[in-house]
């Protein structure tokens, strides 16, 4: 059972966010109840126009869908403590279900109102640990995959790396920091980074895992091009510059895991379907719904990975190169899993 996350922070730093973040989401989500019967017109007519699949009547939907949750989630976090226990299994187990309804409100509900076509493999041969998940970065919705396919759906309980900016929403912030998590500032291999994602590794147990994003960030071609150039002179730059719809992995975090984890399998997580949802213009100019979305779960056993720093760097280089292969298939193509061997009991 996950214990208490790995980040330390000072209380009036903590309750200093939230005294701005939790009057925000209340007043927003207020605010969007009274103003539906004026805004929903709206951006009716304005779809009307311009003829994009009601984006806007859509968006605006997924908007009230999510601070609805965030208000839920904030009062069920707040009867979680006020009923007791504060600590302890009871706790965590109350918290963990909180977080994984959040996590598929939030999803299944962008799943009707934009209309998606949701492929998913691999998933229920992923679902036991001890396990490290490697998951693929291309848009915020990517966020919610581990937690619904692997925790809501197998009951995976997942100790995640998270992005400090993600601090701002008031039920990542107050669920995510009572369970097992590291919340780290983004694109950074710092010490204190790795030291905080290593601790997430250590003792897993057979119903546990962590997750982490290599990439360190979502990726754009952009992104791609300053993170090439932060490798210049590696030797590892003729291995990312193959790479096309993926950013190259950050290694201080991943292979910190496989340190502190020598007993976890690995688990690749690839998708595609969610790169119109990367950017708010990318949303709003339609092309989201109706999409198809493909998910496949890989997992690879812990014998098969190398033990240098060196080798795993490699490694983990050819797992993502077969990651942007996947991603790079025809979408008439049926996604199919690498011919690594998997474990196919669960």
């Amino acid at each position: 059972m996950n214990t208490a996350g790995p980040t330390h922070e000072p209380l009036v730093r903590r309750w200093g966010r939230r005294s701005l973040t939790l009057p925000a989401y209340a007043f927003a989500a207020a605010a969007m109840l009274l103003l539906a019967p004026l805004l929903f017109p709206l951006a009716a007519g304005i779809d009307l126009a311009r003829r994009r699949g009601w984006v806007l009547v859509r968006c605006l939907a997924m908007v009230d869908v999510f601070l609805a949750a965030e208000v839920a989630g904030v009062v069920g976090a707040t009867a979680i403590w006020l009923r007791g226990p504060r600590s302890g299994p009871v706790f965590l187990e109350r918290n963990f279900r909180l977080q994984c309804w959040w996590a598929n409100t939030l999803f299944r509900a962008g799943e009707r109102l934009f209309a998606l076509r949701v492929r998913v493999e691999g998933d229920a041969k992923a679902a036991r640990g001890p396990v490290l998940i490697f998951v693929r970065h291309v848009s915020p919705v990517d966020n919610l995959i581990p937690a619904v396919l692997l925790s809501d759906r197998h009951g995976l309980r997942l100790r995640w790396v998270l992005n400090r900016w993600l601090l701002r929403d008031p039920c990542l912030d107050i669920v995510g920091n009572r369970l097992a998590n590291a919340f780290v500032r983004g694109g950074t291999d710092s010490d204190g980074h790795v030291t905080a994602v290593a601790t997430l590794g250590h003792a897993l147990d057979i119903n546990e895992g962590a997750a982490i994003y290599p990439e360190g960030a979502l990726f754009s071609p952009a992104r791609r091009e300053r993170a090439l150039s932060r490798l210049g002179g590696s030797p590892w730059l003729p291995r990312a510059e193959a790479l096309t719809t993926v950013l190259p992995p950050r290694m201080g975090g991943a292979l910190a895991l496989l340190e502190a984890a020598p007993a976890a399998d690995v688990v690749v997580c690839a998708h595609r379907g969610f790169e119109p949802a990367g950017s708010y213009r990318a949303f709003l100019s339609g092309a989201f719904v109706g999409s198809e979305v493909s998910v496949a779960f890989w997992r690879f056993p812990r014998e098969g990975i190398p033990g240098s720093r060196d080798e795993r760097t490699a490694w983990l280089y050819d797992r993502w190169a077969e990651v942007d292969r996947w991603v790079s298939a025809s979408a008439g193509e049926t996604p199919t899993a690498v011919s690594t061997p998997v474990h196919t009991g669960v």
